[in-house]
């Protein structure tokens, strides 16, 4: 009984798996929806990173309502109580968040780039800080790598897409 019950939990899983990608690809299928939904991924991700921040800045709060777990997981963690807050906003680990938050800090930039009203920049470059501090507050090395491994490839392959002079001159901020 407790293999069926596993093995009924992944079927459900990949099932739905499959009905959420082919619901998506019908969903999106002209590339102003494609972008539309790229935008609403990246303020989730926006969400996300607001949600660690308060975790990073609160520890020992429960930050989200009682059905999401992870709040009070978080929040009775050990090592919360000998001062070291490490966030992960609704995901099952530190290190998973740090790389989602990555990959949507890329995305926000060029988000950024395409962005014609100024408002709109503004918001993709506080949304990149946000997530930034987000991936600061994790305290893993995988976010870091996926940064400056895009921001690398940004440079080095995608010349045509972003000037490598205004993709270096963030990269020597992120530095500085």
């Amino acid at each position: 009984p407790d293999a069926f019950r596993a093995a009924r939990y992944m079927l459900t899983g990949m099932v739905t798996a499959v009905m959420l990608y082919y619901i998506t690809i019908a969903l999106i299928d002209s590339q102003d929806r494609l972008l539309l939904a790229i935008k609403v991924s990246q303020i989730v991700a926006i969400v996300l990173g607001i949600i660690a921040i308060l975790q990073w800045m609160f520890p020992d709060r429960q930050v989200l309502p009682e059905f999401f777990s992870f709040s009070r997981i978080v929040a009775e963690r050990e090592e919360i109580r000998r001062g070291e807050v490490r966030v992960m906003a609704t995901f099952t680990g530190q290190e998973l968040f740090a790389e989602y938050a990555a990959m949507a800090i890329m995305m926000q930039y060029f988000l950024m780039r395409w962005a014609r009203r100024i408002t709109e920049r503004a918001f993709w470059i506080c949304g990149m800080l946000l997530l930034l501090a987000a991936v600061a507050a994790t305290a893993t090395r995988g976010g870091a790598i996926i940064l400056v491994a895009g921001f690398l490839y940004v440079i080095v392959v995608g010349g045509k897409v972003v000037p490598r002079v205004q993709s270096t001159r963030v990269v020597f901020v992120a530095i500085a």
